[in-house]
């Protein structure tokens, strides 16, 4: 069974930061009942509900990412061969609406990268959703994300760990610009995560209603919130002192 030439992905490119891990974690764990409800089915990756084997493969193979660090065997043939067979294979599955989140996508910034996405979803009409956070918080958060993955600030500007306040993760025109070239305008969606958080309190359902579904039809999402209390707390402080560290010592290194 394969999928038609009217058929369409949704596909979620963070950013990071804002709710993704939630609304991944919600999805996957409800992805009977999204069926069900929406119509929606949530692409099964390779490592789970983040589904990192597709900005891995559509990024420049001279670009660096957290995922590519981790799993240096990406660059290999037989990787490649396994990761974009079952993209294609999850593409290819016999549902008109398949959901696919990837906050790293959002790393992708050439219309190659963009390209390179439409051809391993393919005949699937793709829509583009961003979810965009205010700069100087994100960066911030994105900073004590990274510090805890083991990438401390770097000085390279054109790494996925450089974020100075001129970061090139920040520049959101470059971001939507590039998918709205090759989507065209209608079929790219930005979300403002702090309005939306204002008017939900969660992120879900705005990512839903972009989409052109009623989350108020959609599986239970009020409890899907990433919270910090005890000791989490305590080692996010921790971070935070390791962090202004690292910045001083970014500083000295200009």
């Amino acid at each position: 069974m394969f999928a038609g030439s009217d058929s369409v992905a949704f596909v979620h490119i963070g950013t990071h930061k804002t709710g993704s891990t939630s609304f991944q974690r919600w999805a996957s764990e409800n992805s009977a009942e999204l069926a069900r409800a929406t119509g929606l089915a949530y692409y099964e990756g390779l490592y789970g509900p983040s589904h990192y084997e597709i900005p891995m493969l559509c990024m420049r193979a001279d670009r660096n990412m957290p995922e590519r660090v981790r799993r240096p065997r990406w660059c290999r043939p037989g990787w490649q061969r396994r990761a974009e067979r079952h993209i294609r294979d999850q593409a290819a599955r016999d549902v008109h609406s398949l959901l696919i989140s990837a906050e790293a996508l959002s790393y992708t910034r050439h219309s190659d990268e963009v390209a390179r996405l439409i051809a391993l979803l393919e005949p699937r009409q793709i829509t583009a959703i961003a979810v965009l956070r205010e700069p100087s918080s994100f960066l911030r958060s994105y900073s004590e994300a990274m510090l805890e993955q083991g990438f401390p600030p770097s000085p390279h500007r054109k790494s996925f760990a450089y974020v100075a306040d001129d970061s090139w993760l920040v520049d959101y025109d470059a971001l939507l610009g590039a998918y709205r070239q090759m989507l065209g305008a209608d079929h790219v969606i930005a979300l403002d995560y702090e309005r939306e958080l204002r008017r939900y309190g969660s992120i879900i359902p705005a990512i839903l209603d972009a989409m052109g579904f009623d989350h108020a039809q959609a599986p239970a999402w009020e409890d899907f919130r990433l919270n910090v209390t005890g000791s989490a707390l305590l080692n996010r402080l921790r971070r935070s002192a390791l962090l202004k560290r690292s910045r001083r010592l970014l500083r000295r290194q200009r």
